[in-house]
Parts: C-alpha cells; structure tokens; sequence
C-alpha cells in the first residue's frame, strides 16, 4: 500500500501479537521445541497449562478525540475499534479488565473470563464508551492497574492508552498517592507473579510525556512504545504467532531473574590461611538448563589491610562446586602474621547453559527495542546469562609472606630453639672427643661430663711438668651453633703457680678458653711444656 493509515488500530496490532494460531497448542509447543528444545523440555508443562491475563487502562479524557494528522477517525474511536478486535482475537479461558480514567477512575469491565458468550457482552460495553471528561487522572489508574495485579493469575499483560500526562481533578483521591508508594507496592505483588507491562504512549500533544518517568519507577522494566505506524506496523504483524515464545521469555525470565534478585547461587567466600580466597556455590536450586557458572572478574576489591587480589577465572560446576578465586597479596607488611584479615568484592560470571544460544535467539524474537532507540527499559538476554553477587570473607589470622618463606622462618627458628636446649640445657658428654697428650697416641676423653687432665691421673696422662697443673675440659655451653659448624671444646686451668702460659691457638674468654680443633695447644710451666691435640670423631691424627 502506497498510504499507511495511522487508523489501523493499536488494539488491532496487539489482537494479532496474542491471536493464537491455527496450530493447537500441543503443536505449537512441538515447534518450540524444534527452536528452543532446551528450554521447551523445561518448561512444556507450564506452556501447556498457562492462562494469561489482560488488563487495559484507557485514558477516557476529552483529548483523545484528537484525531491524527490526515486520518478521519479519532485516537478514541482507533482504541475502540482496536480493542473489541481484541477482545475477539484473545484465547478463550483468557481474562480480560478494562479500566477507565478521566474524572475519576473506574472499572468499564471487570475481570471476565473470555468465551463465546462473554465476548458479546464486553464489546457491547466498548462501543458505549465515550471520551468525553475534563481530566486525566493518570496516578488514579496506576494504583487501579496495581490492585487489578493482585488476582491469582500466572501471566498478566498490562497496557496504558494514554498521552501520559496527569491532569487530575482537584478532590481527587489519589493526589496525595505518591509516586514512590506506588512503586512499593508494585514490587511487592510482582513477587507473586510474571507481570509485563506495557505502555502505548499517544502524542496527543507536544509535551506529552510528563509523567513517563514516574511511571517507568513504578513498572521497572516497562516496555514503552510510541504510537507511529511507521514503526509499530511491522513490530506487530512479524510476532503475529510469536504468543507461546511470549510466554516461553516470561518463565525464562522469572526463573533467571529469581537467580540474580535471590543471589541463588549462595556464593560464599572463604579466606584460608596462606591468603587465598575459595569461593563455593549451592546449584541446586537452579533450572536443569543451567549447570554452573564461569567466573570472569572482580571488581570493587577492599581489602583490610590493604592488599590486591590476584584473580584466577575458574568454572563452579555441580560436580565441583567450590574453586580458588585468587590470592590476596598485601603490602608493606613487615610482619609474616595479619590478624583480622577481611575482602569486600564483587564477582561477576557468565552462566554455564545448553540454552546459551536458545536464550538469545528468544530474547532477539520478544525484544521490543527498535534500532537504537533508548526508549525501552527491558531486560536483556545479556542481563540474564551475566552473573553479579557481592562477596565478603574473613580470616582471624592469615599468612602475608609468601608460604615457603614463611615455613623456613619457622623452621630455623625451631632449629635455633631445639640447639639452644640441647647446647645450653642438656648435658653433653665427651665421650666422642679425643685427645693427644705430647707424642702419646690418641686418648679418648671418655663418658663424662667433664675431664680433668693433671700429676693426679698421670697414669692416663703423662704430663712430665714439675708443679701440678689441673687442666678441666668440657663441652661449650654459648653459641648454640659451636658444636655443629665451628666444632670447639672448651677448658679453664687451674694451677698454684700463676705463670702457666698457653700459646696462641687458643681464644681466652674471660674464665673460660676455647679450644680450636685440630690444633696443637701448648700448656707451659717453668721450662715443661704439655702439648695438648684435641679433635672429634675418629679423624686421623697427623
């Protein structure tokens, strides 16, 4: 056609978008399947079984009789027209309610089921109506809309027919409702059911609009199309048989917005003692189709102290539902110990699913955004498969240095601790030292603690001096590492002649002088000499 008429009704277009088609719905569902056998196979049941609501608010106001540039018949009459085709096109078992609202607001029809018979009655009650009241009392028809929401049923559609612009009578109820009130109580009957919201927005006049971002608050998600043939013609007609995979998105997107909305996955985040952060998740309360999650970043780190976390992407599945996220990495820590270690963070991932593809093609069929238009507020594919929770862990004591590092502080400590004791604490005996007395052979010292090297045991010692001298060697008893790297013994002399003299291969420390191993010491007194050879072990003797 060379002219579009902008008289094709609104309410024509939408008949065509819910008819249902000349299949049965058995066969419908099989088509499903054919495109979508994943998500069908989930949700056949429900296909099979869903009962749709319809709720319409029809601006009744004196300006809807403007009629369109070029066209004869009014935005009223267009609506009028529209919706009784509607009300013929609609599945029976249906339920329809009409609202109307100028003046005051109203129920025109109220909630009927759809039949042969009914169906006389409603477009009998459509014909009468007239646009003829002096107000537009939008924020009445939002809260009659909210409280038509309150019905049992599993799937409601709204739609508004209006200019968007609240113009309400002075006494009106509803002037002291406020818009975030009306927000409230929206959101807490969506919890019960799949609502779709639908805003047909007329240009009736140039600053028509007013109020739809007030609206688009209390309708999160509100799908608002602008009333241009041009654009919705075609819109329209190509979902002509698109009611089921309506449907099939609806139960899609409450499942998988539960998901995000609930944070199901029950992500929870521990910090283990060498600083790296593990993160479980719960799946068994997700739909069959989607079988875990892949971690692909996280952002907004806090961290107590002060630290980065090095990211590590990895897969949550059921059959391995816990994995190591990263490892957080402090800074300028001294000390290898932090107590009271805590990480703030978000996660995000993309959901692990055989409907990958199945979500996006539907999602590409039920899209209302034309283009680039910024003029719908749906939600996306994208939103559903992409995955966001907050995650805190903490950890009373953690490790900062790096493990191995740590582990041998650790142990040379306790080697430091274990020598000091067997050094300082326990007893040690000579018995694996020898000694060679001038050119005597070697004389092991024995099992004692001590020695004593004097004219009393010349029997053992041949000392050839002419005074006594008392010679005391013993094991060292100060540096714990003396008998493992510098191999020493010790000894202190006693003498009644003061001029004892020792050559100088040996350390004098106060009382006590340490003897080199392996080295001749030469004890002088007068003119005899004793020259002493100590070592360990059965060693050679040169």
């Amino acid at each position: 056609m060379k002219k579009i008429r902008l008289y094709i009704s609104v309410f024509a277009i939408i008949s065509v978008l819910f008819a249902v088609s000349y299949c049965s719905a058995q066969d419908e569902i099989s088509l499903l399947k054919e495109k979508y056998p994943e998500l069908t196979r989930f949700y056949s049941d429900e296909l099979q079984n869903v009962k749709a609501e319809y709720i319409v608010a029809i601006d009744l106001s004196s300006s809807m009789n403007k009629k369109p540039t070029g066209t004869v018949t009014s935005y009223f009459d267009q609506v009028k027209s529209g919706l009784i085709q509607f009300v013929n096109a609609i599945p029976d078992s249906s339920k329809i309610s009409i609202i109307g609202f100028g003046t005051d607001v109203r129920a025109i029809q109220l909630p009927t089921y759809v039949n042969a018979s009914s169906r006389v009655q409603i477009n009998s009650t459509i014909s009468e109506l007239k646009a003829n009241e002096a107000y537009t009392d939008l924020k009445g028809a939002i809260s009659y809309l909210i409280e038509a929401c309150s019905s049992t049923s599993e799937i409601k559609y709204l739609f508004i027919f209006t200019d968007f612009d609240n113009d309400p009578i002075g006494n009106s109820p509803y002037n002291k409702v406020d818009w975030g009130n009306l927000s409230d109580n929206f959101s807490k009957i969506k919890q019960f059911s799949m609502i779709e919201a639908f805003a047909l927005k007329l240009p009736l006049f140039n600053d028509s609009g007013r109020e739809l971002p007030e609206v688009r608050k209390v309708f999160p998600g509100l799908n608002v199309i602008e009333f241009e043939a041009n654009t919705l013609q075609f819109w329209f007609t190509d979902r002509s048989s698109k009611i089921m995979e309506q449907n099939l998105w609806s139960f899609v997107k409450r499942d998988m917005k539960d998901i995000h909305d609930n944070e199901l996955l029950n992500l929870n985040a521990t910090i283990s003692l060498n600083a790296v952060v593990e993160i479980k998740a719960i799946l068994d309360s997700l739909p069959y189709y989607i079988s875990g999650l892949k971690l692909t970043e996280i952002n907004k780190i806090k961290t107590v102290p002060a630290s980065e976390c090095d990211f590590v992407g990895f897969e949550i599945k059921q059959d391995k539902p816990k994995g190591k996220l990263g490892k957080i990495k402090y800074q300028n820590v001294g000390n290898p110990i932090v107590r009271n270690a805590e990480l703030n963070a978000e996660v995000q991932g993309v959901f692990i699913t055989k409907a990958f593809q199945e979500i996006e093609k539907l999602y590409a069929v039920v899209s209302l955004k034309q283009g680039d238009s910024d003029n719908f507020d749906e939600v996306t594919a994208e939103d559903l498969l992409n995955y966001k929770q907050n995650i805190k862990a903490n950890k009373g004591l953690v490790i900062a240095w790096p493990l191995w590092l740590f582990f041998v502080v650790v142990f040379v400590a306790i080697l430091f601790i274990v020598l000091i004791i067997i050094n300082t604490i326990l007893p040690r005996k000579l018995k694996n030292y020898i000694v060679r007395i001038n050119d005597s052979e070697p004389i092991k010292m024995g099992d004692k603690k001590v020695y004593l090297i004097s004219k009393s045991n010349a029997a053992n010692f041949n000392l050839n001096t002419t005074d006594e001298i008392e010679i005391k060697v013993f094991v060292s008893r100060a540096d714990p590492f003396c008998l493992f790297i510098k191999h020493r013994l010790c000894f202190s002399v006693k003498s009644k002649d003061p001029s004892v003299v020792f050559d100088n291969t040996i350390q004098k420390k106060k009382k006590t002088y340490i003897i080199p191993l392996l080295k001749n010491i030469i004890v002088s007194e007068n003119l005899s000499n004793i020259n002493l050879f100590f070592y360990k072990g059965e060693k050679k003797v040169k």
